[in-house]
């Protein structure tokens, strides 16, 4: 799980630093304080790692609102952002064997004439018998193209990348706006794709419920997009695979809204298209287009969390559409 973020750079943040806790933690402030910028400082440090930079920076707002404008001692900075975060994972190394491991990772980018990753690097830590944690690599990248590896054990390494690994350490080219995880992935089977998974698999959701109550096509994904889409195919998914989940999901409605009583997917095979209905505690039968703003964005976010396929989940303004 993340631990700590750090992002510099990145539109209104300067130097900013913030911890987390297991669990639920909350981002409180008036309008215009950089909440919104902080979950999208966690969305840009996924995408990173994940080799999708360029489509992210786009999707909120561009290079011209992505980059600060914010003057340092009445200087416009160079146009640099600089991320980093911390976290902490338990990884099966082999089968009854997990092992505890911490991790460091920080990226710098930088807009000239292109976009490019300027610095990278990750530091993983293993929990060593004599329950202290120690060095086991270093990666770092210290320009645009290439990144080297330093390995301080390497008995806790797999055999492929013991082939290539010679004196401590490798050296490997990239594109400007590649991750060296790609590489790493296929050298360090036990410990970098848990790492990798940790960091970009997080999914920011800012629930639009006028987009969440529209009809799923039965093609479409059966899981919840980060703004509502496709919820009648994920609530479908959801009662026919993982009923558990499905109850906890009816269960919770029931405690947040008394009035209604139970969630029913439904399918139209002529038309091809999945939506939903509540039952109310009348028995009335209220189909998804007839309800509230809130009770839609209500069941959109149970889905979400208790649904989710990924190690983190951003929600953005939750109180948005909710009634008091």
């Amino acid at each position: 799980m993340l631990l700590q973020l750090k992002a510099s750079g990145f539109k209104s943040l300067m130097n900013f630093e913030t911890d987390f806790k297991p669990g639920l933690n909350v981002l409180i402030g008036p309008n215009g304080s950089g909440k919104t910028t902080v979950c999208q400082a966690i969305g840009l440090i996924s995408a990173i790692v994940k080799n999708e930079v360029s489509d992210y920076i786009l999707s909120i707002g561009g290079a011209q609102s992505t980059f600060t404008r914010c003057k340092v001692e009445d200087r416009i900075p160079p146009k640099k952002i600089t991320l980093g975060c911390t976290g902490s994972l338990d990884v099966e190394v082999e089968e009854q064997n997990r092992k505890s491991i911490k991790y460091e990772y920080k990226c710098t980018l930088e807009l000239t004439e292109t976009l490019s990753i300027t610095q990278e690097s990750l530091i993983i830590y293993y929990l060593a018998n004599t329950n202290r944690f120690r060095i086991l690599l270093k990666a770092k990248r210290s320009n645009n193209k290439f990144f080297e590896v330093k390995v301080s054990n390497k008995e806790e390494l797999e055999p492929n990348f013991l082939s290539a690994w010679k004196n401590g350490k490798i050296k490997y080219s990239l594109s400007m706006t590649e991750s060296f995880f790609g590489i790493l992935l296929n050298l360090f089977l036990y410990y970098v794709p848990p790492i990798r998974e940790d960091i970009a698999n997080i999914q920011l959701f800012n629930i639009n419920p006028r987009i969440a109550k529209k009809p799923s096509d039965f093609s479409a994904p059966s899981y919840i997009l980060e703004n509502g889409r496709y919820l009648s195919n994920a609530l479908a998914k959801l009662e026919n695979n993982n009923k558990d989940v499905f109850i906890e999901i009816n269960d919770f409605l029931s405690q947040i809204c008394p009035r209604y009583s139970k969630i029913i997917p439904e399918t139209d095979n002529q038309k091809l298209m999945r939506t939903f209905s509540i039952i109310d505690h009348k028995g009335i039968t209220c189909p998804a287009s007839s309800l509230s703003d809130g009770t839609i964005k209500t069941i959109a976010l149970l889905t979400a969390i208790h649904a989710r396929q990924h190690a983190t989940i951003v929600i953005e303004e939750p109180e948005n559409y909710l009634h008091p």
